[in-house]
Formats: C-alpha cells, sequence, structure tokens
C-alpha cells in the first residue's frame, strides 16, 4: 500500500463516518470537516496540555 492510497482510503472512511458522498475526492464538504476535526483537536490540546492523568 502506497501513501496515496492510504491517503484515498483515510477520505473515503471520513465521507462514510460523516454520511458524506463517498467518492474519494476531497471535495469542499470534506475539507471542511477535516479543517473542522483540526480545529477540535487544537482546542482538546490546549485545554489538556499540561494536565496530567
Amino acid at each position: 500500500m502506497t501513501i496515496g492510497s492510504l491517503t484515498e482510503e483515510a477520505v473515503r472512511q471520513l465521507q462514510l463516518n460523516f454520511n458524506l458522498l463517498a467518492d474519494d475526492v476531497a471535495g469542499s464538504n470534506t475539507l471542511y470537516r477535516i479543517q473542522e476535526i483540526e480545529n477540535m483537536a487544537r482546542i482538546v490540546h490546549g485545554e489538556a496540555r499540561g494536565e496530567s492523568y
């Protein structure tokens, strides 16, 4: 499996998880969801940074 095919599978899986058209193309709806996920990850990291378990 190449990096390209891993990326294609990740895009397809994200589309399926968010009930988007699973066409393996990172269109505007897919890119919007990716941006939402990145923003949430930054918020969680900012809140949790420096905290102990």
